[in-house]
C-alpha cells in the first residue's frame, strides 16, 4: 500500500450478532426476552459449551456461559461512557415507564444538537453489560468528507442509493421485509419484495429474515418508496 493511500473497507453487509458471556444463560435469556423483545431462535447442536441465541430488531444477542466470574464485567454505577449496545424507539416515555414498572435501576440523558434533542435511557442486564435506548433516528445521518460536512446533504439516510439505477435498487431489496417481526408467529402478513404481491410469510419466517424494517423504522420504509414513486 503506497503512502497517503486508504486501505480498501472489509466487504460487510450488516451487523449480525453481539455476544455476552453472561453467569446465568436462563436468567440472560429471559432478561432479553422479557424486558428486550428478543425471540429465541435455534442454536447449533455442535456447541460443545452452554448458550443461547436470540433474535430481533434486524441482529442478534448470542449469549455464551462464562467459565469464571472474572470473564463478568465489573458492575458499577450507570455510566454512558462505558461500553454498551444500543436500541432505537420512538416511544421513549413509555419504555421509562416499563422501566420503573419492573423497578429496573436508569439513568436518563438528554442530547441536544442544532434544536433536536435526543433522549437516551442506560440500564445494566443481569451480568452488568450496559443497555442504551435512544430516539437518535431523529438526528440526520450525515457523511464527513475530510472531518467536515458536507455542503449539501441528500434527502436519503442511504445516499449510495440514489446513485444506483432504478433496476438494481429492486433487485437491491429482494431481501428486505417490510413487516415487524413482533407479530404473531401464524399471522399472515405483507411478504419479502422476491416472493411477489399476495404473499404471505409466517412470523417465524419473518424473524429469519436478514434484514428487518421494524414499524418505528418509517423512514427506511418512506425512502424505499421514494425510488419507485
Amino acid at each position: 500500500m503506497g503512502k497517503g493511500e486508504n486501505p480498501c473497507p472489509l466487504p460487510l453487509l450488516a451487523l449480525n450478532h453481539v455476544s455476552f458471556v453472561c453467569k446465568s444463560v436462563q436468567s440472560s435469556t429471559q432478561f432479553y426476552i422479557n424486558v428486550l423483545g428478543f425471540k429465541l431462535v435455534k442454536r447449533p447442536s455442535s456447541f460443545e459449551f452452554q448458550g443461547a441465541w436470540l433474535f430481533n430488531y434486524g441482529v442478534g444477542i448470542h449469549l455464551l456461559e462464562c467459565t469464571s466470574v472474572d470473564d463478568l464485567p465489573k458492575k458499577s454505577e450507570i455510566n454512558p461512557r462505558h461500553n454498551h449496545i444500543s436500541f432505537q424507539s420512538s416511544d421513549i416515555e413509555t419504555i421509562q415507564r416499563k422501566l420503573e414498572d419492573i423497578k429496573m435501576k436508569y439513568e436518563k440523558r438528554v442530547v441536544e444538537e442544532g434544536g433536536v434533542y435526543i433522549e437516551q435511557i442506560f440500564f445494566h442486564d443481569p451480568d452488568g453489560y450496559m443497555i442504551e435506548i435512544c430516539n437518535c433516528n431523529k438526528l440526520p445521518l450525515i457523511p464527513l468528507t475530510d472531518g467536515k460536512a458536507p455542503t449539501s446533504v441528500t434527502r436519503s439516510r442511504f445516499p449510495w442509493l440514489r446513485s444506483t439505477p432504478k433496476k438494481e435498487r429492486r433487485d437491491s431489496f429482494t431481501e428486505i421485509s417490510l413487516v415487524s417481526i413482533n407479530s404473531d408467529a401464524g399471522e399472515p402478513e405483507l411478504s419479502d419484495f422476491g416472493k411477489g404481491v399476495g404473499s404471505v410469510a409466517t412470523g417465524a419466517e419473518r424473524c429469519c429474515s436478514s434484514v428487518v424494517a421494524q414499524n418505528d423504522q418509517n423512514p427506511i420504509m418512506l425512502d424505499i418508496m421514494n425510488f419507485y414513486l
